[in-house]
């Protein structure tokens, strides 16, 4: 086993930022003391076919998974599927990677090949050796197809580019079996990432996380902080764990690291719970932010007789 070399900076991207890391920390520790139990899609049953063909298919490849983890699942465990997607932040991709990895947490990560943004197109400023590192520690990467964000985006090409980009991730030392669309708007006239599927032609017939065609279970996303206020308090999506089902929680590096609320201040007339979090976050004490999801998880523990 290689050991990862010290990270040679603490520097966060910031431009996307809403909360600071400590929310990250808060949550990682809640979900660790309630017997949460982390997976990775390469320790799920997917029994493959060439139903991988169709979108309209690929659905049973994800309901004969489902069905068989039920038959298995601990009951006395939340199962957690921890994905996130490396949206314009290779730092704090870096950093989250890092921080899980402390606390023996495994995550899937989506990672670019090209960015796209602010009307600039390059390649994606990550360290891929780095990221190979991590999955002698049990780490799953996958691929971020975002080609139809591309400014020269051509739509009867769209699988050379997923070919291409998988090819560049393999020859990294990064295994990718799996693939998630990019959910940003693209400029008028384009379709979204999703809206294709690119295993029907491609040479790599690839499962996809999330994003139209998912992994089943319980889900949570932080990709609609604007658009969706109430879905995306994850406070609210904590009541709902349950011991013996399977929990996806998809988080984006980049909505995290903000070293001040001037990012987040936009948001506060709409998300009152931003601005809670960081009322307490100034003020030295962000425990009475998670009270009560505390006190119901405790009770939920209780009920199933666990230590």
């Amino acid at each position: 086993m290689v050991n990862l070399p010290a990270q040679e900076s603490a520097t966060f991207d910031t431009d996307y930022a809403i909360l600071p890391m400590r929310f990250i920390e808060d949550l990682y520790k809640i979900l660790l003391s309630f017997n949460a139990q982390f997976v990775t899609p390469d320790e799920l049953s997917f029994l493959i076919t060439d139903e991988i063909q169709s979108p309209e298919t690929i659905g049973n490849i994800y309901k004969r998974e489902y069905a068989s983890w039920q038959k298995k699942a601990p009951r006395n465990k939340f199962t957690i599927l921890l994905l996130h997607d490396c949206d314009y932040s290779p730092h704090n991709t870096i950093h989250f990677l890092e921080y899980e990895k402390s606390l023996s947490i495994r995550s899937t990560t989506a990672v670019y090949v090209t960015e796209f943004n602010k009307n600039e197109e390059k390649p994606f400023p990550i360290d891929y050796s780095r990221l190979a590192l991590f999955q002698q520690y049990g780490f799953c990467f996958s691929y971020h197809w975002n080609c139809a964000t591309s400014k020269n985006f051509d739509p009867s090409h769209f699988w050379t580019f997923f070919d291409s980009d998988i090819d560049f991730l393999n020859s990294k030392g990064l295994e990718i079996n799996y693939y998630s669309s990019h959910g940003a708007i693209t400029r008028e006239g384009q379709k979204n990432n999703h809206e294709f599927f690119p295993p029907a032609q491609a040479r790599h017939k690839l499962l996809s996380t999330h994003n139209r065609y998912a992994f089943m279970g319980l889900k949570y996303s932080d990709g609609a902080f604007e658009a969706k206020p109430e879905q995306s308090d994850i406070r609210n999506f904590l009541f709902k764990l349950a011991y013996g089902e399977r929990h996806i929680i998809l988080l984006h590096p980049c909505r995290y690291g903000a070293q001040n609320e001037d990012c987040a201040k936009k948001l506060f007339p709409t998300h009152p719970y931003i601005e809670e979090y960081w009322k307490l976050y100034r003020g030295g004490d962000t425990s009475p932010y998670w009270k009560e999801v505390l006190k119901a998880l405790s009770l939920k523990k209780i009920s199933q007789h666990i230590q």
